[in-house]
């Protein structure tokens, strides 16, 4: 082979190599699964924000129309906007309840929406807000890991409170979508009164295993003027409920924080609310043995046979023990406020039936005060949250847990709840008895609790 056809035939395999080796520098090779997918950064509080978006607001005006424009602008803040698809609203009595329901519809027309009124004030991260003449507060939540269910009923149109339980339950069920489902937790607005019926009308529906949480509508002077509401709907005596279903996790507490004492007895007599004997003795007469002469020292207050004692007996209220499935002990208190120096019987807060075992409880304002800290505490730790990582809480303290405390401490309430909670956002409201779920034994009613429910992270 000549030279000249050798170097043609060079040149011809360089050009083929050359063309070969572009081919493999310039195509698009397919990336892998692990290529396009890397590792995700861990998760923190902060980056898992927007699973929640909530706010709140308050205000102490005078109008009705001013006091709920200022609460929700400072509530609708964090939504850009958009409208939020749940809000719980506390007002006081000094307010037109029904006024103030309908500024907030206009307000919030697609929003689901329920509440109800507090004696003297309500409870926010801001503080304790007490106006001139009324206050009210707001909290709104959006959040693609809740779904939201409101109902509501009018006990006085129903044959009675379990009915109208039953109703309410189904409603909220069905605005949530979930009609025939059990919920994660339910929050309820009750009526004074009603509130074992209410329960047990409720809990036909779920079931006893679904946490019943909150407290009932009261008013400034245990009058009857407290109203419950939903959407549209204000009740006198009626009843509110959230159905929440989500994976977040969910805590609460339920409690009242007295001290035990060793006195302690069983009901053989009782009525409703009224205890008229225990351990076959008049019930009054036992009373005043257990507290040392408390009805003895109050005799000279009474009238027309009767005294009516709320701060004494609040620090020292009468509580069921209960026991549970797996060896569960609870004390759930009562408040003793009525007593009748004629039948020496005890008019309570809540329902009792012979054959209950009762004890004696004792606190002091400054243990009521500091319960308004411990329990928002006891909720995180039972579902492992950390202080400050939480998305929002709803409070209830009783009515008479706050009558014992000196007028200038109630202000310390929502700062001991968010020292715990850990500046979240939190709504809360003074309610006159409460409603709660004790491990082992199920949804119960009681007077002078602290009660919370929080949302958080699920890690």
């Amino acid at each position: 082979m000549s030279t000249k056809k050798m170097l043609s035939l060079l040149l011809v395999v360089m050009l083929v190599g050359l063309a070969i080796l572009w081919f493999y520098i310039t195509r698009q090779v397919p990336l892998t699964y692990e290529q396009l997918s890397p590792e995700p950064a861990p998760v923190s509080p902060k980056s898992t924000a927007s699973e929640v978006t909530v706010g709140y607001g308050s205000s102490t005006k005078d109008a009705e129309y001013e006091a709920v424009n200022e609460a929700v602008a400072q509530a609708l803040k964090p939504f850009n906007g958009e409208a939020p698809e749940y809000a719980i609203l506390f007002s006081t009595v000094g307010y037109d309840v029904a006024k103030v329901v309908q500024e907030t519809r206009k307000l919030l027309p697609a929003t689901k929406f329920l509440g109800g009124t507090s004696m003297f004030g309500v409870f926010t991260t801001a503080g304790y807000h007490v106006g001139g003449r009324g206050s009210l507060a707001i909290l709104a939540v959006s959040s693609p890991r809740i779904t939201f269910g409101v109902g509501g009923a009018d006990i006085t149109k129903f044959s009675g409170a379990e009915e109208a339980g039953r109703e309410a339950i189904n409603l909220a069920l069905a605005s949530a979508g979930k009609t025939g489902e059990k919920p994660t937790m339910v929050y309820i607005m009750g009526s004074f009164g009603n509130e074992e019926a209410l329960l047990s009308g409720i809990e036909q529906v779920v079931g006893t295993e679904v946490p019943i949480v909150g407290g009932s509508a009261f008013d400034d002077d245990a009058s009857g003027k407290w109203s419950e509401f939903v959407g549209d709907q204000v009740y006198t005596t009626g009843v509110a409920l959230t159905v929440f279903f989500t994976d977040l996790k969910v805590a609460w507490a339920y409690e009242s924080g007295y001290d035990k004492t060793t006195n302690r007895g069983v009901i053989t007599k009782a009525s409703g609310r009224t205890i008229e004997e225990i351990d076959n003795q008049p019930a009054l007469d036992v009373y005043n043995e257990w507290t040392g002469g408390l009805v003895t020292e109050m005799l000279p207050n009474a009238k027309d046979g009767v005294i009516v004692n709320i701060q004494d007996s609040a620090l020292n209220p009468i509580a069921k023990i209960l026991r549970g499935t797996r060896g569960e002990v609870h004390y759930l208190s009562m408040h003793p406020y009525y007593w009748d120096l004629t039948k020496k019987s005890i008019n309570l807060g809540a329902n009792v039936a012979t054959g209950e075992e009762v004890t004696l409880m004792h606190g002091t304002w400054e243990t009521n005060l500091n319960h308004a800290r411990v329990t928002p505490s006891k909720a995180l730790a039972s579902k492992n949250i950390q202080p400050g990582t939480a998305y929002f809480g709803i409070f209830s303290y009783c009515v008479g847990k706050l009558l014992t405390l000196p007028e200038g401490e109630r202000d310390k309430i929502p700062l001991l709840v968010n020292q715990s909670l850990g500046d979240i956002s939190f709504i809360g409201a003074n309610t006159g008895g409460e409603q709660g779920y004790l491990e082992g034994v199920g949804n119960r009613h009681g007077d002078l609790i602290a009660g919370v429910i929080i949302f958080g992270p699920e890690y």
